[in-house]
């Protein structure tokens, strides 16, 4: 999966209005830093020519302090946020953007990392994650950052307006579906691995659906459903104290009923190997009953959550990735 070109970060730095601007020549990403007193916000642009006239495609990543782009050395810088989509086709048509998660650089050494390629704040404990992140691991702060973004490039001379695509993965979807109930200049939205109800709900169903495939006991099932409930107990007795539980008690899902009332376009990639593939199944019946009908929903048989096959024996194939594939079908489908 790793690029063998190297990103390499210009020193040279443009500087107006509180926003920095940085060239990223090899694989052509422009990076931007909106800086405020408070917070930067970090986020890049495919491409280095950005004389061309195009509308935006926001892509928002998942729920781990992963960072934009990993040096692996000799093998060179990999984008981990857009590196499996078909970059070349998207270009074609749209300025393809995606933001750093908050509080996390945008391009570290591997050492940096942990296995999952989220950034450690310790790098002897790898499953360190930083205060500062947790802290701002929110849905409503995502959503701020993300109008700010949008907000300081619909004034830039290189985008049209006419058209603004978001797609969003796992949490991601989450953020999009926001963005779409709340921005109307969102004028289509993608969920991919997306659950309308939040995380807890979606353990549940795990819980039920490893139970009716008998690969849990009464037993086992019954206690791990206790479980569930008593951290939902936790989590709703929290007054704060706990910043483990922010993100918790902040991406509980949009609800069926609120989704089907969000005016703009919107498209589900549903796999049917996902673990909230049950939940979104249910999308359509509640679009029906509350009149929504601008909306997509494309099945893909076997994929699992990030869209790699899984074989009969139940393990993930990582080299047959249909990334590249869904999104293509996102983009067809945004053109329309």
């Amino acid at each position: 999966m790793l690029k063998s070109s190297l990103i390499l970060f210009l020193v040279a730095i443009i500087h107006f209005q509180g926003t920095t601007q940085q060239a990223v020549p090899g694989i052509d990403f422009t990076q931007f830093s909106l800086k405020s007193k408070h917070d930067t916000i970090d986020f890049v642009v495919a491409g280095t020519d950005l004389t061309v006239k195009k509308p935006v495609f926001l892509f928002v990543q998942g729920s781990l302090p992963i960072p934009l782009f990993v040096d692996f050395g000799e093998q060179g810088v990999y984008p981990m946020a857009l590196g499996n989509f078909d970059l070349k086709t998207m270009h074609s048509h749209y300025h393809i953007v995606t933001i750093s998660m908050p509080k996390i650089p945008v391009l570290v050494s591997s050492n940096q990392v942990n296995e999952r390629y989220m950034y450690m704040a310790d790098t002897t404990n790898p499953n360190s994650v930083p205060d500062a992140y947790l802290k701002a691991d929110y849905l409503e702060n995502y959503v701020n950052r993300a109008n700010k973004v949008l907000a300081f490039l619909r004034k830039q001379k290189w985008v049209d307006n006419s058209r603004l695509v978001a797609a969003g993965h796992s949490q991601g979807s989450r953020i999009v579906a926001e963005l779409a109930a709340t921005n109307p200049q969102i004028t289509h939205a993608g969920l991919f691995g997306f659950s309308p109800l939040g995380r807890v709900q979606e353990q549940v169903w795990v819980n039920y659906k490893e139970f009716i495939l008998g690969h849990l006991t009464w037993e086992e099932y019954e206690a791990k459903q206790n479980q569930q409930t008593e951290f939902q107990k936790q989590i709703t007795a929290d007054k704060g104290e706990d910043i483990g539980f922010i993100p918790w008690k902040s991406f509980t899902g949009i609800g069926f009923e609120r989704l089907a009332k969000i005016k703009t376009p919107i498209y589900i990639a549903l796999a049917t190997e996902d673990k909230c593939a049950f939940l979104s199944e249910l999308i359509p019946i509640y679009f029906i009953q509350f009149g929504k009908t601008n909306y997509q929903l494309k099945r893909y048989n076997g994929l699992e959550h990030n869209y790699f096959p899984v074989l009969a024996d139940g393990k993930v194939d990582y080299e047959n990735g249909k990334w590249a594939e869904v999104m293509n079908a996102f983009v067809e489908w945004s053109l329309k």
